[in-house]
Formats: structure tokens, sequence, C-alpha cells
């Protein structure tokens, strides 16, 4: 039991670390851009190179975000028109509704898989920012700290002074033409070549005994002093240089370590970066005809909506010239006249919708509130599913309708037997052939005869819920909206409850 214990133990171990080492493959595998920027030269050129890349990748997520807001309120919109509107609304809405679903689904696949990359990359970049920043803050220089001999042994002296006061740095100069340039997606993908952060501290000391006298050897005359040094930049330990009264000598130096991540792994993250801004950037905006130019998908939608082909049928070639002649119709040619066929006047589309007491008509401009939307989507779908109960459930005036067409007379036993063929059975009106049963040939049951009335019957539907009930099939073709419908159904069922 120990061994099997230890070994599913060991087991364990090895599946994470082969995950590990995925990973981290994985990471190996990115490459830095192929292109480089001129290098910037200082902290400053930096910092302002810095401030630039920041700014696209901020726009960027900010633009996609206000783009998937506005994209979730148009598809609501025209989703409302599509199932709450005039047949004619659903002609022209219907198409539009469908293929907005499954652009906003799109767009959110793409946000939630690239946004992640980009907030990552800012951190690096924030990192690198304040290394600059402290680099540039900590630079100060304290007064000299002396100590001024008096006697010949030195342990009986203090040193004086030696305060630090550090102020505000100056304004950023020295930046380059290529730091300041706006960040494109294309100068996004490149090497930007940044240099460290650097900073260093360095304690410099120096003897003399008066003004360009240095010191000779310990004697009552001499003066020491020492200062303290925050610098932006290098500096060199042991300067090794003589002192006079003027000049101190690097005695102890030291570089600040500012470089929190490495440019290697920034250059990775900026090629992941620019391939998440250009998946972002893509993102379809639900309000233009373009949008929809280029999905094939549409012209099925049209073609099973708009033009009422059954799903049963399959499309042609020669659909084409039709679907193509609705587009131009209902929203221009190659959707030119989008915005003002469709985007100008949906806002104004009268649509129903309902509250806790009545049923109502409102423009859908009105309708600003989520539970307004709702409630229009929730009409439209009891609708839909009236029609359906309909088709299932004949009315009583149905069968007004099937007396004018004459009934199969029935057949007896005797009649039906003494064909022996599939062929001379069928001709019989009325009997019906079975090769595994004996007689093979007998009278037709009534509750076949039932059954093609009621399918006949179903088939009697006004064209405006045709178009209904198939906007709902092609809604439920589209994976992105199968979720949204079932919470729709389920929330109407409550409602028909109360």
């Amino acid at each position: 039991m120990k061994y099997e214990a230890w070994s599913s133990k060991a087991f364990s171990i090895v599946i994470i670390l082969a995950a590990h080492l995925r990973q981290s493959s994985a990471a190996e595998q990115v490459q830095p851009p192929a292109n480089a920027r001129p290098a910037c030269a200082s902290n400053c050129g930096c910092l302002y190179r810095v401030g630039k890349l920041k700014e696209k990748i901020e726009s960027t997520l900010s633009t996609a975000e206000a783009k998937l807001k506005s994209n979730a309120e148009a598809a609501g919109q025209l989703l409302v028109a599509g199932l709450s509107g005039t047949s004619t609304d659903t002609i022209k809405f219907g198409a539009l509704a469908a293929q907005a679903m499954a652009i906003q689904q799109k767009g959110t696949e793409l946000y939630s898989q690239n946004a992640p990359i980009l907030r990552t990359y800012l951190r690096a970049l924030n990192q690198l920012e304040a290394g600059y920043i402290i680099a540039r803050q900590t630079a100060t220089t304290s007064t000299e700290a002396t100590m001024t001999i008096k006697a010949s042994h030195y342990s009986t002296h203090t040193f004086a002074g030696g305060d630090i006061s550090r102020q505000p740095p100056a304004a950023c100069t020295g930046e380059s033409a290529e730091d300041k340039k706006d960040v494109s997606t294309d100068l996004l993908d490149q090497q930007h070549k940044f240099k460290p952060p650097n900073a260093a501290v360095a304690v410099e000391l120096g003897c003399n005994k008066g003004e360009g006298n240095a010191c000779d050897g310990a004697t009552a005359a001499d003066i020491i002093k020492a200062q303290l040094k925050y610098t932006e930049g290098t500096t060199k330990q042991h300067s090794g240089q003589r002192t006079d009264v003027a000049t101190l000598a690097t005695m102890i130096a030291y570089a600040l370590p500012l470089e929190i991540a490495s440019t290697n792994e920034i250059d990775k993250n900026t090629t992941l970066a620019a391939a998440a801004v250009q998946a972002l950037e893509s993102i379809a905006d639900i309000s233009t005809g373009a949008s929809y130019s280029s999905d094939s998908n549409m012209k099925a939608l049209v073609a099973r909506i708009a033009l009422g082909i059954p799903l049963e049928q399959k499309l042609q070639p020669d659909n084409d010239q039709a679907v193509a002649a609705k587009i131009k119709e209902l929203y221009g040619e190659n959707y030119g006249e989008f915005t003002t066929k469709v985007w100008n006047k949906l806002p104004d589309t009268t649509v129903t919708y309902f509250t806790a007491t009545e049923t109502k008509t409102e423009k859908i401009k009105a309708l600003s509130k989520p539970e307004g939307i709702a409630t229009a989507i929730g009409a439209g779908l009891a609708k839909a599913a009236t029609l359906q109960m309909q088709t299932k459930c004949p009315t009583q005036s149905m069968p007004t309708e099937q007396k004018d067409k004459a009934t199969e007379p029935t057949k007896t036993a005797d009649e039906c037997k003494k064909h022996k063929t599939s062929e001379a059975c069928k001709k019989e009106a009325g009997c019906e052939f079975d090769e595994k049963k004996e007689p093979k040939c007998f009278p037709k049951t009534e509750t076949d005869k039932k059954d093609e009335k009621s399918f006949s019957t179903n088939l009697r539907v006004s064209v405006s819920h045709v178009y209904v009930a198939l906007f709902l099939c092609i809604l439920s073709i589209i994976g992105c909206s199968i979720k949204l419908l079932g919470f729709l159904l389920k929330f109407l069922y409550i409602l028909t409850l109360k």
C-alpha cells in the first residue's frame, strides 16, 4: 500500500513537471521582434518612450472595452427589432441580429484572450518606468562633511556638515524625436531598445591643507572632507585621483539595482503585445455595414430569414442573385447604405414589450434600461412560442378548411390483400404495403390519415409567423445565441407563471 501511495504521488509530480516544462518551452519559443528602433540614450529619453508605449496599450484596451459595450447594446436592439417588431422589421433586422450575436461573441473571445497579455505588458512597462523615475529623483549630492584638524591626532576631531537636501528633479531634457513618436501598431512590433535604468551611490573623500595644498602627511593643518553622492548614471570606484581643496576622490561606489525586468523579456512581451493589439483592433463594430459585408454567413441568413427559403431546402448557387438583390434592397449595394437604411432607423422602430401588468408598444430608443430590452425580447419569444403551440395543436377553425379537401375512402382487408406487389398496393387509395407483414397489402390506419391532415394543417401559418419561426431556428444554429435563447425562454416561462 505504501508503495502504491508513493508511486501515485510520484506520477502526479511527473505530470506537474511535464506541464511546467511545456509552459516554459512555449514561453521560450516567443522571439523578440525582428526590427529594432534606435536606442534611447538617457533615462529621460527612455522615460518618454515608455510613456508613449503605455498610451498605445491603454488606448487599445479602452477602445476595445467601449466597442464591446456599444456592440452589446446594438445587438440587443437588433434582436428586439427582429423578434418584437413587425414582419417587415423581422425581414430587415432579423439576419443582422443573428449575425450581430456572432460578432459580439467573437469580440468577447478576442478580448478575454488578449487583454490579459496587454495588462502583463503594462506591468513590465510600469516597472521599467519606475526604474527611470527613481534614477532621476534619487540624484543629489550632500554638502561636504568636513573635519578640520587642530591637533596631531585625528581621533580627537569630528566631522561637521554633510547634510542631504534632495530637490525635485528638473524637467526632462535630451529626449530624441524617436523617443517622442506616437506608437502605431507597426511601431509597437519592434525592439524598443531601452537602456537599463541606471543610478549609483558614491562616497567621496578628500584631504587638503588649505586652498591648492593637498595633504602630504598627518599634520595639524589637514582638512579631511567626505561626501555622499547619488548620481544618475554610473560611477567608477577608486578613481585614484589626487585631491585638493576643490576636488574629492571617489572612495566607494555602487550601482543601484533598478532593472526589474530584463530587456530580453520585455522584447518577448513586446512580440506578444503587438499580436494582442492587432487582435483587439480587429473587433468588428456592429453599427457599421462593413462588419456584415465580409461575412459569408450573412448570405445564408438573408436567404433563410429575408427571402424565407425553408431550412430543409438546400441553398443553391442560383439563390445568390436573389440574395444579392435582397441585400441591396434592405442595406444598399455591399451594405453601402447601412447607416441610412438601418442604423438611423433602428432607434425609431416600434416594438412590443410588457410590464408586470400590461403589454405596451414603444420605440426602441425609449427602452434604455436592460429590463425593457429583456421584456421586449420576451414578447417576441412569447409570440413565437404561441405560434409553435398553434401549429402543434390545431384550433377548432382548422377542420373547416380541411372539409374542402376530399378524404380518402376507407378500404376493407379483402380489397387490399388481393394486391401482391408494392406498386399495385400503393396505387389502391387507402391501402398500405409492408413486406414483413401478412397479408403484405392492408388498409391504411386512420391514425396515418389524421397525421397527414395534421401535417397539412401545420403548414397553414401566416407569413409573418414563418419569419419569426425561421429567425428563431437560425439563431439556434449560431452557437453564440444558444445560451441567450435558453435564458430568455426560462425568463419568459417564469413570467407566464405570474
